[in-house]
């Protein structure tokens, strides 16, 4: 049984590439230690390359869409609403703002409020259980960067 399937979350992309992305969510799952220097390669990745080398590819096909990405996220969201015996849920918010001003290979910053004042900006948002104060699931994320907007609609659940 997929990940997919086990949650009953929605995923239209291929087998293949439906593999791929369980991959890189079960990557983003492991706990590294607090020094590590990025996300953990699962155990059949025996180069980290191999498995940067697959998410580049991943990321970079063209049947890969960021409405598709999202889908099973906001499948979590809408059935972690539904679940909860709270009568509404809390939207939590955060933004924080990425200073690069001296990191010249990052070619994407965006200028903030001067000059000097250059990097990215990113926010997240968390539907929190109102009764219980537990996290239901992530509902939206928004990333700026130059010529760039990114972002994941909040949607109703």
């Amino acid at each position: 049984m997929t990940l997919f399937e086990q949650h009953q979350l929605p995923c239209i992309l291929e087998s293949r590439l439906s593999k791929r992305y369980q991959t890189l969510i079960m990557e983003h799952m492991t706990v590294n230690s607090s020094n590590a220097p990025g996300v953990k390669s699962l155990r059949h990745h025996t180069q980290s390359w191999a498995s940067t080398q697959a998410t580049w590819r991943f990321y970079h096909n063209e049947d890969v869409t960021f409405p598709m990405l999202s889908g099973p996220m906001l499948g979590l969201a809408r059935s972690g609403v539904k679940e909860s015996q709270s009568r509404y849920v809390l939207m939590a918010h955060d933004w924080c703002h990425i200073n690069f001003a001296k990191h010249h290979s990052k070619l994407d910053k965006t200028k903030m409020s001067h000059a000097l004042d250059v990097g990215y900006e990113l926010q997240a948002s968390l539907l929190v259980d109102a009764n219980t104060g537990a996290p239901i699931a992530p509902a939206g994320n928004f990333s700026i960067s130059r010529g760039r907007v990114g972002f994941l609609e909040h949607q109703r659940a």
